[in-house]
C-alpha cells in the first residue's frame, strides 16, 4: 500500500480540481438546491468509468496508457494519442483559467492576469523537470495539507448549516447533474494513466472514494450554509461560505488561508495535465505548453461569455466521448487474447 499512496494522492487531486466553481456553476444552473443529490448520483455512476480505467490499467502492465495505445493500435496510435492529448489539454486549460480567475478576483484584483498565470506555471515547469517519482511524493505531502484544510473548514461551518436551504427536495430533477459531475470530477482520471499502470491501478478506486467524500461534504455544506440564491449570486461561493461563516477579522484571514486547498488541487492537476499532453504530442520541452496555456488563458479571460458557455453547455457533453477510449482498449485487449488462445490451440 505504501508504494501506491503517492499515486493515490495524485488521483485525489485530479478528481477534486474542478470542484471549485466549474462543478458548482454547472450544478447550480441545472439542479439548484438538489445539487447535493446530484453529487451522490454522480459518485455512483462514476464507478463505471473508474472500473473501465481500472481494467485498462490492470491489463497494461508496466506500460502507460499512451504506450499501450501505440502497441494495441499501431496504425491508429496517432488518433488515439491525439484524442487523449486534446482532452488533457482542454481540461488543463479550464482548470488554469478557473484558478487564475479565482486568485485575481478574490485576492489580487490589481495584479495583471499574466503575472498570476506565470506565477503558477513557472513552478510547475520546474516541477516537471524533476524526476518523475518526485511528483507522487510531493502530491502525498500536499494531500495531507489539503485534507487538513478541509477538516478545519468543516469544523467552522457545521454550526452554520440550515437544513431549510436544501428544501424542497427533488424539485429540479437531480439526474441532470450526473453528466456535469462525471465530466469534471470523474473522467479526467485518465490523466493518472500517464504513469506506469501497474503502479497506479489501486490508486484509482481509493483516490476516487476519498475525493468523492470530500466533494460531497463541500457541496452539502455549501448549499446548507449559503442556500441556492447566494450560490448563484457569488462568482466563487466556496470562498464566500468560509468568509461568511468565519465572520471575525482574524477568522476571515483563516478562511483565506483555508482556500489554499483549491490552489493545491489546481496546481497538481495542471502539472499532470501538462505532463500527459507533452507525452501525447511528444513535446520534449516542458515550457512550450505552458506558454500556449498562458496565451489562451489571457484570451479566454477577456471573453468570459465564451468561457462560461464552454464550461456549462459544451464541454460536459463532449467530454463523455472520452469513454470510447477505454472501451476500445478493452475490446482490443480481449480480441488479442482470443487470437493468441486460438493460435496456441491450433499449434
Amino acid at each position: 500500500m505504501r508504494k501506491y499512496i503517492g499515486y493515490t494522492a495524485v488521483s485525489y487531486f485530479i478528481f477534486r480540481a474542478a470542484s471549485l466553481n466549474l462543478l458548482t456553476t454547472s450544478l447550480a444552473q441545472c439542479v439548484k438546491q438538489d445539487m447535493w443529490i446530484s453529487i451522490i448520483l454522480g459518485i455512483l455512476f462514476g464507478f463505471l468509468p473508474i472500473i473501465l480505467y481500472y481494467k485498462v490499467a490492470q491489463k497494461n502492465g508496466h506500460l502507460t496508457i499512451l504506450k499501450s495505445g501505440s502497441k494495441l493500435f499501431p496504425k491508429g496510435k496517432f488518433i488515439i494519442n491525439s484524442t487523449l492529448g486534446i482532452y488533457s489539454f482542454i481540461y488543463t486549460l479550464l482548470i488554469l483559467i478557473n484558478i487564475t480567475t479565482f486568485i485575481k478576483t478574490q485576492y489580487l484584483n490589481n495584479t495583471p492576469l499574466i503575472i498570476i498565470s506565470t506565477s503558477i506555471l513557472l513552478p510547475i515547469v520546474f516541477f516537471l523537470n524533476q524526476k518523475e517519482k518526485v511528483i507522487p511524493r510531493v502530491a502525498f505531502i500536499l494531500s495531507l495539507l489539503s485534507i487538513l484544510f478541509i477538516f478545519t473548514s468543516i469544523l467552522g461551518l457545521t454550526s452554520k448549516i440550515d437544513l431549510g436551504n436544501i428544501l424542497p427536495l427533488l424539485e429540479n430533477n437531480p439526474t441532470k447533474g450526473i453528466i456535469p459531475y462525471l465530466s469534471y470530477c470523474t473522467l479526467p482520471i485518465f490523466l493518472l494513466l500517464i504513469f506506469p499502470n501497474d503502479k497506479i491501478k489501486k490508486s484509482l478506486l481509493i483516490g476516487y472514494i476519498l475525493s468523492s467524500i470530500t466533494i460531497f461534504i463541500s457541496i452539502f455544506y455549501l448549499i446548507g450554509t449559503l442556500g441556492i440564491d447566494l450560490i448563484m449570486l457569488f462568482e466563487y461561493p466556496e470562498i464566500q461560505t468560509l468568509k461568511l461563516s468565519f465572520n471575525k477579522i482574524l477568522y476571515i484571514r483563516l478562511a483565506n488561508f483555508l482556500s489554499l486547498q483549491w490552489i493545491l488541487d489546481s496546481f497538481m492537476f495542471i502539472t499532470i495535465g501538462i505532463k500527459f499532453t507533452n507525452k501525447a504530442f511528444n513535446l520534449k520541452r516542458n515550457y512550450i505548453l505552458p506558454i500556449i496555456l498562458l496565451i489562451l488563458n489571457i484570451y479566454l479571460y477577456s471573453d468570459i461569455i465564451t468561457y462560461n458557455k464552454i464550461i456549462q453547455k459544451y464541454f460536459p457533453i463532449t467530454s463523455i466521448f472520452i469513454l470510447i477510449i477505454p472501451l476500445l482498449f478493452l475490446y482490443k485487449q480481449k480480441k488479442n487474447k482470443l487470437e493468441e488462445k486460438s493460435f496456441t490451440n491450433n499449434t
